[in-house]
């Protein structure tokens, strides 16, 4: 014959879980109380501290209220604040006109001094990948930081340098160059321009046209 054993999982059960069963278990015990005749502990403790978690769980669950409605009341005024001195900051920039000194005399950070962005570096793992139509090709690399945009360009003829066509300046590290013609090899290469001015081409890569 099998035998069972008692498997409260009390872990699994949430406050309001615990003490729905420590009082379904009073309920049920005195139900059967010829069978459990002196419940160990007696049923009366079990009832008390059911009764006295309800009690601080009321508690807490009021305090999270108010600490809600508090952090709400916090966050209006915080973002008050915020918007005020925004528009003291605008009101220093325009006394300052660019005036380091001015700036910091009213307690306020200045920006820092620009730096020149140095050549860019050469454009990464470029790949090629068929476009959603004939004539497409998804182009993607590594992104370049401080760039302003990139240069795509599109040849069927690597060996000749006048033979490169630029295709796009896309501000992102994609593109799709579309009218392409179906069934030729295309070669694609793609550098990022800066401040300074371009940076290296990537190597290029290559693709049957879809």
């Amino acid at each position: 014959m099998t035998k069972f054993f008692v498997k409260l999982a009390l872990r699994t059960l949430d406050v309001l879980g615990l003490i729905a069963l420590a009082r379904l278990i009073v309920t049920k015990m005195n139900l059967a109380a010829a069978t459990f005749v002196t419940p160990d502990p007696p049923l009366a403790d079990i009832t008390t501290a059911a009764d006295k978690l309800a009690v601080s769980k009321a508690a807490v669950d009021s305090a999270k209220a108010t600490l809600a409605e508090k952090a709400a009341i916090q966050n209006t005024d915080e973002t008050a604040l915020q918007d005020l001195v925004t528009s003291e900051g605008r009101y220093v920039d325009n006394r300052a006109k660019g005036d380091k000194a001015i700036i910091e005399s009213a307690g306020m950070p200045a920006s820092d001094e620009p730096t020149p962005v140095g050549e860019l570096p050469q454009v990464a793992n470029l790949s090629l990948t068929h476009g959603d139509n004939p004539g497409e090709v998804d182009a993607s690399w590594n992104s370049v930081p401080k760039k302003n945009n990139y240069t795509v360009q599109v040849t069927t003829d690597p060996i000749g340098s006048s033979a490169w066509v630029t295709r796009g300046n896309p501000t992102k590290s994609s593109m799709t160059i579309d009218a392409l013609t179906s069934g030729t090899r295309a070669w694609v290469r793609v550098c990022a321009n800066g401040t300074a001015g371009p940076g290296a081409f990537s190597d290029p890569a290559t693709i049957i046209v879809p």
